[in-house]
This record gives C-alpha cells, structure tokens and sequence, in this order.
C-alpha cells in the first residue's frame, strides 16, 4: 500500500484503510484458520457417509440427497442478497470508522461552533442504519435456516417412508432400516454444518474481496531508491495537468530550480502551488510535458518515485508523528546522531525552546503534536527536513506559522549556508521575496516569472 499511487490511494478514506487492515483482515485470517478447515471437514464427513449409505441402499440415499439442489438454489437467492448486506454492514462500519477519526481531530473546531450534537447524531444515524441492516442480515439468515430445516426433515421424512414401505413389502429388515437411519443421522450433521457455514463464508468472502481492493491499487513505477547526487537542478518543461472529473489544474507551466538558488513561488490560495509540489515530487504524473532532474554532472533524469528522496519536503500545517522529538526528526534519517539532530535543530531555531524541555530531544510528542505550538511543531519539521541531507528542499508555507524575527533567521541562515542545495519556498509571504533568486508567481493554474 506504502507504494501505491497516491491519487489511487486517496479515493479511501485512511479510517477505511484502517478498519480493512484490521477488522477485515481478522476476518479473512479467522476465515482461514477456522472457518474454511471446518467447512472441508463437513463436506469430507458428509461425503464419506453419503457413499456408504449409497452403497448399501441407493434409493435412501436418493431420497436423502434429492432436496439438496433444490435446497441449495433456494438459499442461494438469499445468500446474494446476506452478502450483500454483510458489504454495506461493513460500509457502515468504515463510516462509523471515518466520522469518529475526523470528530476526534477536530475536536476543537466541534467545541467551538457548539457541533456536539449534529456530531453525536450524525454518528447516531450511521449506527441507526448499521443495526436496521443487522436485522435485515438476521432475517434473511433465519429464513434460509428454515428453508434449511425444512428440507432437511423432507429428506428426513422420505427416507423413513421408504424405510416403512420397504420393511412392508419384505425388501428390508428392521435392523437395516436402524442402520439405514443412523448412517442418515451421519449425513444429516455434516449437512447441517455445511449451511450453518454459509452465513460465516459470506462474511469472509466479503472481507477478502475488500482486502484484494487493497493489493489492487495501483503501485508507483521506478519506486526503488537510486544514490543522491550532490547537486540537483529543476526543470519543469510545458506541464500540464488536471485531476480526473475536473478542468485543467495546471497549463504550459515552465520553471527552473538551480543549485544554489532560493526559488519562490507565490500566488493565492487555490492557484495550484501544491499540486505543483505534488508532481515535482511525482506523488501525481503530467498530463503532458516533462518534469527533469539534472545531477551534478547535468545529467537529466526523469522525475519519478524512486528519485523522489532526491528531495526533502516540509509540509504546511502540522506533520509530526507520535513519539518523542528524536524519533520524528529521525524519519528524515533513520541513522542521525543526537548531535546531528541538535544542530538540525538549531539551525531550524528550534534548540531554544527544545533545550529547556525536561527529557530534551527525547521529549514525548503526543498526538498532532499536543503539548507543542503550531511554530514549534513548524520548525521540528524543518530539523527533519535538513537530517535528510538531499541536494534539494521544498517548504510548502512553513514559514506561515512562524513569527516575522524567526522567519527571518531561518530565511538568512538558509541564504547563507546552502550554497549548493537547490530550495523551492511555496509561501504569501511579501517578506520572503528578498531572499529569492527566482520567483514565480500562480495565477489560475499558468506560471509567471517575475
């Protein structure tokens, strides 16, 4: 899943992703475990006893045997509608998984316009719908267990009026008919577990095909990591692009990213910044045009995923993981020393408040980065950002958290000290301009270099 396209992984919300990956994923494994080898032990036990019943006494076993088919045509016209209904319980499971997560993350905002109850009720509508499906699901499994039942005694009943019939007319004796009914007995359980299984099948034939949705999304190509250069140029050339159902989002963009250059692209909320980030960063393909990495030696190589750690990004908003500081900023280098991550910090003016945390960098960091401020949380993800030590760094409005003093260190130590990496600042930011080599500013989906 880590490597699928990121557009096909998008169209599922990340609690549904959750939910199959647990939930599902418990059903297929006890499907396996359990559910399947006691289906095969039913059908092997109804097998072996239908054989010898139909060795010893064909037009029994006839009897027995002859609702089956009919049996089974008759519950399979309702095991469709069962599985159907056992896919949108778990619709409304993934749902219920959904409004919980998003309630839970914003919490703040629920407090703040007095949501509370339109949350709670809307939840409560989704869990009203689940259990009115539930029922649905109990019915139509009680009416094909009567069906079931019914014919199961229908065979019952034949075979004994055979039995009766044949010791009448002197064909069969008492004690074979005792034998006869046993052996019936025999092929009755197994009969029996077999379609008390179905409703179990069901369920588990439900969560593997949601489980094989998962392996069938889309996997990034040339996704295997190649050697950093030291030095990396940009270039965009005529791209274009427009994401599907809707209008060209981008149009003939141009740009060029030098090492050694501080590139700022600007422009109003909505004008395609991050989606300009996204296909520099081959999370999305053009449409047309090329997107072009050059090496140290001017070298061109086409932008792909296994390139894409050529680049270091920093996201706008709050992007920090559970866990303590280290533990955050080593996701940009799994192997970066305590000392690297301090001057990583320090850089990031972030040792100023990080060195009067009790634990330091082994400070515990809570969810969303609880316990921290927006800036604070900015500039740790800055320091990650620099332990990566790729040729190339994106900041996608990470300066709009900071305060005017620390923008301004950050911007200068940057201008000062990253002689060779190439940097792309996404910002609105007026202030930034003096630091910039190039800029370019998005204007309804086209490029303008300023």
């Amino acid at each position: 899943m880590v490597n699928a396209y990121w557009l096909d992984f998008n169209r599922l919300h990340s609690a549904d992703y959750v939910f199959r990956l647990t939930q599902d994923a418990a059903a297929f494994t006890s499907g396996i475990v359990d559910d399947i080898p006691s289906f095969l032990s039913s059908a092997v036990k109804f097998a072996a006893s239908f054989c010898v019943l139909a060795y010893y006494q064909p037009m029994i076993a006839v009897f027995t045997f002859v609702f089956g088919p009919i049996a089974f045509f008759i519950t399979r016209f309702y095991s469709k509608k069962i599985k159907r209904t056992y896919q949108m319980i778990k619709e409304y499971d993934s749902e219920i998984n959904e409004k919980l997560q998003e309630n839970f993350q914003n919490l703040p905002i629920i407090k703040v316009f007095h949501l509370e109850e339109l949350s709670s009720n809307t939840i409560e509508n989704i869990y009203h719908q689940r259990k009115n499906l539930i029922i649905k699901n109990a019915i139509l499994n009680n009416i094909m267990n009567i069906i079931r039942a019914l014919f199961s005694w229908g065979g019952y009943f034949l075979a004994y009026s055979v039995g009766i019939l044949g010791i009448y007319n002197g064909t069969i004796s008492l004690g074979v008919i005792v034998i006869f009914l046993q052996l019936f007995n025999q092929i009755q359980q197994p009969m029996a577990e077999l379609a008390g299984s179905i409703p179990k099948m069901l369920a588990f034939y439900t969560s593997a095909e949601r489980l094989v949705e998962l392996e069938k999304l889309n996997s990034e190509c040339d996704s295997h990591c190649i050697e950093i250069p030291s030095i990396l140029s940009i270039e965009m050339v005529n791209v274009n692009f427009s994401y599907p159902g809707r209008e060209n989002q981008l149009t003939n963009i141009n740009l060029r990213a030098d090492a050694g250059n501080i590139v700022l692209i600007m422009g109003k909320s909505g004008s395609g910044k991050t989606t300009l980030i996204r296909l520099i960063l081959s999370l999305i393909k053009p449409d047309q045009g090329e997107i072009i990495f050059y090496d140290g030696q001017n070298n061109p190589v086409k932008a792909n995923a296994g390139n894409r750690q050529w680049i270091t990004y920093v996201p706008q908003g709050n992007s920090l993981f559970s866990g303590t500081i280290a533990d955050n900023i080593r996701y940009g280098n799994p192997s970066a020393t305590d000392e690297e991550i301090i001057s990583a910090l320090t850089f990031a003016q972030a040792w100023d408040f990080v060195s009067t945390l009790r634990d330091g960098i082994n400070s515990v960091i809570k969810e969303r980065g609880v316990g921290i401020s927006e800036g604070q949380a900015q500039r740790i993800a800055i320091a990650r950002a620099l332990v990566h030590k790729a040729p190339a760094i994106i900041f996608d409005e990470v300066t709009s958290g900071l305060d005017a003093e620390t923008e301004k260190c950050i911007m200068e130590t940057m201008k000062r000290d990253f002689k060779h990496k190439t940097l792309i600042v996404i910002t609105h930011r007026e202030a930034v301009k003096e630091y910039a080599d190039k800029i370019y500013r998005m204007h309804h989906g086209s490029l303008i270099q300023e």
